[in-house]
């Protein structure tokens, strides 16, 4: 929040403006002695080195640059042997890389591919977000609630219920939450009945 304020400030509204700079002092880089850099040579060199950056990464044919080449997000197996049980799989050829994900951190849809100290060493994988995206319809008839969490309902990748909830999430859908004793019961795919 502060370099968008240092950013978008009027100069000299600053307490670091330099009035023979006709800027702030902050810009300047200082392991280049004799030049004194600006605000606005910071913005073209940082937008030169993410061009050059994205040449390197993606290619330099810039209709196949995509949010979701970089920005990824992969549900990882909670044991590290079993790459099979992460969503998407290690190897998975749809999504080799995981799932493409819009969002980032200043946003309700949160996707923070967290902190790197250079491009050379940011990742932009996702490893935080929302743990479920739970809504309710305050219908006059009474509140439909709908849900759904990050990864599946089963850790077994043979269930048709192991991904299917992260298929939702990562398209920000959901689906109905049966609350009530007859929904439930409408919807039940299977029932196990327990006796002494």
């Amino acid at each position: 929040m502060a370099l968008t304020y240092l950013m978008t400030a009027s100069p000299q509204s600053l307490a670091t403006y330099d009035a023979t700079l006709g800027d702030s002092v902050l810009f300047d880089d200082m392991t280049t002695p004799g030049v004194v850099e600006t605000r606005d040579e910071r913005a073209v060199t940082s937008l030169l080195d993410a061009l050059d950056y994205l040449n390197t990464t993606l290619g330099t044919d810039r209709t196949k640059w995509r949010w979701g080449a970089l920005h990824t997000l992969r549900f990882a197996s909670l044991v590290s042997l079993w790459d099979s049980l992460s969503i998407p799989p290690i190897g998975d050829s749809t999504f080799p890389n995981g799932f493409p994900r819009h969002g980032d951190g200043y946003n309700i849809d949160v996707g923070d591919p967290g902190l790197a100290s250079s491009l050379a060493t940011a990742t932009f994988t996702y490893s935080e977000g929302p743990t479920q995206r739970f809504v309710i319809d305050m219908d006059p008839s009474g509140p439909t609630p709908r849900n759904v969490l990050p990864g599946g309902e089963i850790w077994d990748n043979a269930s048709p219920h192991f991904a299917d909830e992260a298929e939702l999430w990562r398209r920000n859908e959901n689906h109905p939450l049966w609350v009530t004793h007859d929904d439930v019961a409408a919807n039940t795919e299977e029932r196990d009945s327990y006796t002494p």
